[in-house]
């Protein structure tokens, strides 16, 4: 099961990379089944969230990570329960989004 997450997470930053790099700032995890996204601020994650539902993609719109003083325009990205079709769409979809 290791190499399936391993190849998800792999899959996902290639993604990411191709598609939103520069748009998503992250570090690739050595371990986990969740990638930290730091967004730009010019794609504000509550606004992309919003779009991206419309479309069919939920995604949290990052209001749950921010503290009272500071808002961190940032998601956990899971990948551990997507295939590659999924990651594919979604990637696609929030590309649309922007």
């Amino acid at each position: 099961m290791n190499r399936v997450y391993e190849g998800r997470r792999d899959r996902l930053c290639q993604l990411i990379d191709g598609h939103l790099g520069g748009i998503i700032d992250y570090r690739k995890p050595s371990g986990g089944m969740a990638i930290w996204a730091r967004f730009s601020k010019r794609a504000p994650v509550k606004e992309l969230a919003a779009k991206a539902l419309k479309m069919g993609l939920y995604m949290s719109d990052g209001q749950a990570y921010n503290t009272h003083n500071k808002d961190y325009n940032a998601i956990r990205m899971g990948f551990a329960s997507l295939s590659e079709e999924e990651m594919d769409e979604a990637i696609q979809i929030l590309k649309k989004c922007l």
